[in-house]
C-alpha cells in the first residue's frame, strides 16, 4: 500500500495516496515500527505536518514504545520545537533495542540538547 500511495503521490493524486496511507496504518496487524517508517517517508518528502499526524496517531495507538518516541522526537524537530522533540528523545534512549540505536539516540539527545538540527 505504501508503494502505491508513492506512485500517486509521483503522479500528482495527493488525495488519494493520503486516503491509502491512512487505511494502511490503521489496519490491524500493522506495527508501530511501519507507522514511523511511513512517518519518516513523510519527513524526507518534506510533508511536516502529515508525518507529525502519523507519528501521534502512532503514539495514540501503541503508547510507551521505542519506535513512538523516536518518530515524535524527529517529527517535533522538524516544527522546530525543540524542548518537545527532546523530550521524547530521552524517552526513547533507555528503550532503544541495540547499541546502534541506542548510539543514535544519544547523538540525537546531545544535539537537541545544543540546539542543533537532526533532520
Amino acid at each position: 500500500m505504501s508503494t502505491k500511495a508513492q506512485v500517486l503521490s509521483k503522479l500528482g493524486r495527493e488525495p488519494e495516496a493520503s486516503t491509502i496511507l491512512k487505511t494502511a496504518m490503521k489496519l490491524p496487524g500493522t506495527t508501530p515500527l511501519e507507522i514511523h517508517q511511513l512517518g519518516r517517508q513523510l519527513l524526507t518528502a518534506k510533508k511536516v505536518d502529515e508525518a507529525l499526524e502519523v507519528f501521534q496517531f502512532n503514539a495514540t495507538k501503541n503508547g510507551d514504545q521505542w519506535p513512538v518516541h523516536v518518530g515524535l522526537a524527529r517529527a517535533y524537530a522538524a516544527k522546530g520545537d525543540t524542548k518537545q522533540a527532546l523530550a521524547h528523545a530521552q524517552k526513547a534512549l533507555p528503550q532503544a533495542p541495540d547499541a546502534v540505536n541506542k548510539q543514535s539516540l544519544e547523538a540525537m539527545v546531545k544535539a537537541l540538547s545544543a540546539g542543533q538540527s537532526i533532520n
